[in-house]
């Protein structure tokens, strides 16, 4: 007959079990082992179920690509002026970065600027004996990167100064000139403080010349009318 080694109670006594009983207490321990084996199994099957009906449910999100923001125009920028001594007195700015250049009177006062947008100006005021108020020539270079022919330019430039749409007979109002050695146009259509315009096409880029006065003053002077084409005459690019 199979005998079964003694249990031992929390007292440290001794206690033995009829053959009967343990197999019995073998038997309910088995069957409690696979009761909880199988309870195990079934709520692992049940979460899994749930996890798959709530992945089935939901709406997936779509992924938004958001774009960077545009990069911010620089800010507007004030040139050193490093001109060169000419023979003749007079002084020769040339831009460093696009090429062009220029001469001008020693007692003008030259600011070279550029905008937040990447256009260069060039201001000059001049200093005329006997003249009172502001007289001078401003020079701006815009970008042309589509390379557009002169007229559409000068209706661009015209729209975006009079915030109206160019006239139609735009270009019967202008006059054929040559700067630089290239074609350009002086017109007065354009509506700033002065009485025309000088516009050429180079490099893509679009040139502007023009000589200003402050707005107490009508007219441009003889005297800074007659120092404007001279400069124009010494315009040149690069």
């Amino acid at each position: 007959m199979k005998v079964c080694p003694p249990l031992t109670p929390p007292c440290g006594g001794r206690i033995s079990l009829s053959p009967s009983l343990w197999e019995g207490f073998r038997e309910g321990l088995s069957t409690h082992r696979v009761i909880s084996l199988t309870l195990e199994v079934y709520f692992t099957a049940v979460a899994v179920l749930l996890t798959l009906l709530s992945g089935c449910n939901s709406i997936p999100q779509p992924q938004v690509n958001e774009a960077a923001p545009p990069p911010s125009p620089q800010p507007a920028v004030t040139v050193v002026v490093t001109p060169e001594l000419l023979d003749n007195g007079w002084y020769r700015y040339t831009d460093p970065e696009l090429g062009y250049s220029f001469s001008y009177p020693a007692e003008t006062r030259l600011k070279i600027g550029k905008s937040r947008f990447g256009n260069h100006s060039a201001q000059l005021q001049f200093k005329l004996p006997g003249v009172v108020g502001y007289q001078g020539m401003v020079i701006r270079v815009e970008g042309n990167p589509n390379d557009l022919p002169i007229e559409q330019m000068l209706a661009q430039l015209y729209q975006r100064s009079a915030q109206e749409i160019a006239p139609e007979d735009l270009l019967s109002q202008v006059e054929v000139i040559t700067v630089a050695g290239l074609p350009g146009i002086k017109t007065s259509i354009l509506p700033t403080n002065t009485e025309f315009s000088i516009l050429f096409l180079y490099n893509q880029r679009v040139y502007t010349l023009a000589p200003v006065h402050s707005s107490t003053t009508n007219a441009v002077d003889p005297q800074a009318l007659e120092l404007f084409y001279q400069i124009v005459e010494s315009f040149k690019v690069n």
